[in-house]
């Protein structure tokens, strides 16, 4: 259920997008996945070629088909280990969830739509 789905995003370290090398999907729209780990706070691996339109913060980690398994697991050391650049990930990926809230969204369109009257 989603209070499950929920608890377990806001433990997990990174949301993975799959790899795919012959896929379309994340050319023309964006993964739910993507929207959720920005909505938790979650860093992001991405493969390179995934919404190639979307310019991604430094809350996400591009990485190749070929490329995965090293990204994946060079990565999850990082968390466990808790290193500097893991955690300059995770506070980018958590300022970016506070700036997309419902609350700090409907503030700016509030003041979007003051501007047209």
């Amino acid at each position: 259920d989603e209070e499950t789905f929920s608890e377990w995003l806001m433990r997990a370290h990174f949301v993975i997008i799959p790899p795919s090398k012959d896929s379309i999907y994340g050319t023309y729209k964006i993964s739910g996945a993507f929207n959720d780990a920005v909505a938790h706070g979650v860093p992001i691996l991405i493969p390179e070629n995934y919404a190639p339109h979307y310019e991604f913060g430094d809350n996400v980690i591009l990485y190749s088909y070929e490329n995965f398994p090293n990204i994946v697991s060079l990565y999850a050391k990082h968390a466990l280990e808790n290193n500097e650049e893991y955690r300059s990930i995770l506070d980018t990926a958590m300022e970016i969830m506070h700036k997309n809230t419902s609350k700090n969204l409907a503030m700016h369109f509030e003041k979007f739509i003051a501007g047209f009257e």
